[in-house]
């Protein structure tokens, strides 16, 4: 277990988890905490099958160090622990072709110190074992020679009872009490840096997933969670998929759906950003909105001329109830026109004007 914390900073070209040796795997777990931030071109696991690879983002910082296809991928796990964690891709476009979770069950709080012990040199290593769970790591707060403290650095997952606290150096008093365990949660996850953040699989988090800067492209496997998506002006969020949350697009954002896929939303959705649409794709429906979509006078532009495989129509977002409209000062091609409600349904389409 390795843990980055309280301004800790490290900087690789790569990390390698699980990597023990070929007859014997190791266990590897990366923790990536309040104040700690690590940079690197990639993170992977040696041996899918046998060996063990978690990263765990609890309120760090993860720094692209490199342009990547693979640059977080093949690891067990990659949770999001109730303090969030951000990834800043720099400059590069990076893509995480793994699923990204919240922790579930229950995990351990807090590891109480029953006696201090003396005459430690270092901190011992504290080792969490049983439990019917996985996951959980811990390190001793040292002063003076007395453990004043066990920080824990994961809380764990899937915790049925709580796990056995067992110390490096057994012969000088140190005593830990039962650890205490809680329910899990998660926080959001942000992105960060000009670059492009490629989410391949699913990201089942409790907190928002928000873009500060850069582009966030999503791919057709992926699925939001409950914590929505927030995109500050300047964010872009491109791509498929489905965010099963509300979705919040302020003036100055963008959002460019996939021609092939197009992009769903559970929830609500506010749209007072750009919307650009490449209608490549002739069927249409490029936005789907299952709540309630808030047009606060944002911009629909066209990324390519309609095609004449269009028609007289093309069917551009359905929704469940609408408020607004988009600003009257849209660059639509000549002849054609918006219609809020076509076909007397929930849909916004464009239809050629028939003057």
């Amino acid at each position: 277990t390795c843990s980055i914390r309280d301004a800790g900073q490290v900087i690789c070209d790569s990390v390698l988890l699980g990597a023990g040796s070929p007859r014997r795997p190791g266990i590897g777990q990366l923790n990536i905490l309040a104040g700690g931030e690590l940079t690197t071109g990639e993170i992977r696991q040696i041996n899918r099958l046998r060996a063990q690879g978690t990263l765990f983002l609890d309120g760090g910082t993860l720094r692209a160090g490199a342009a990547s296809a693979d640059f977080i991928s093949g690891l067990d796990a990659f949770l999001i622990g109730s303090r969030g964690g951000t990834i800043d891709t720099g400059p590069f476009d990076v893509v995480v072709g793994i699923t990204i979770s919240s922790p579930s069950g229950q995990g351990v709080a807090e590891i109480p110190v029953l006696d201090g012990g003396h005459g430690f040199i270092a901190p011992p290593q504290i080792t969490l074992s049983g439990g019917e769970g996985n996951g959980a790591s811990a390190s001793a707060e040292l002063r003076d020679g007395t453990v004043t403290s066990v920080t824990v650095t994961n809380p764990g997952h899937d915790y049925r009872s709580p796990p056995m606290v067992k110390v490096s150096v057994e012969d000088r008093g140190f005593r830990a009490g039962t650890p205490v365990l809680t329910p899990t949660d998660s926080g959001g996850l942000t992105k960060l840096g000009p670059g492009t953040l490629h989410l391949a699989a699913p990201c089942h988090i409790e907190g928002a997933l928000t873009i500060r800067s850069g582009t966030l492209r999503t791919g057709s496997l992926f699925v939001g969670g409950s914590g929505g998506l927030v995109i500050d002006p300047g964010g872009v969020w491109t791509g498929s998929g489905i965010v099963e949350g509300n979705v919040t697009a302020p003036s100055g954002s963008s959002i460019s759906p996939d021609p092939d896929g197009g992009v769903s939303v559970g929830k609500d959705m506010s749209l007072t950003g750009a919307l650009s649409i490449d209608p490549s794709n002739v069927t249409g429906l490029f936005l789907k909105v299952t709540g309630q979509l808030t047009l606060g006078g944002g911009t629909l532009a066209l990324e390519a001329p309609l095609l004449p495989e269009h028609g007289n129509s093309l069917v551009l977002i359905q929704y469940g109830t609408l408020e607004g409209r988009f600003s009257e000062n849209q660059p639509l091609p000549s002849g054609w026109t918006l219609d809020y409600q076509f076909n007397g349904q929930n849909q916004i389409a464009l239809i050629r004007d028939s003057r």
